[in-house]
């Protein structure tokens, strides 16, 4: 995105959650966030993963009662 052109779509772009249309209007200069912004953010992202681990078990379990059947 650092060499997109201001104001042009581009794209699709491939991320880990699917393909995305981008736009840039604007590009400023980074800058630090401040710690306690930080540090609720990474709070959020860890309950959210272990949301995700605790769901991804529970459906291997209720899986693992059942025995799935095609027809021919």
């Amino acid at each position: 995105l650092a060499a997109a052109p201001l104001g042009t779509w581009i794209g699709p772009l491939a991320s880990t959650r699917g393909l995305h249309l981008v736009r840039v209007d604007e590009r400023r200069p980074s800058e630090l966030i401040p710690f306690e912004d930080a540090r609720a953010q990474v709070a959020l992202d860890w309950a959210e993963a272990r949301r995700r681990e605790s769901m991804e078990a529970r459906l291997k379990d209720i899986a693992g009662r059942y025995r799935v059947e095609r027809p021919e």
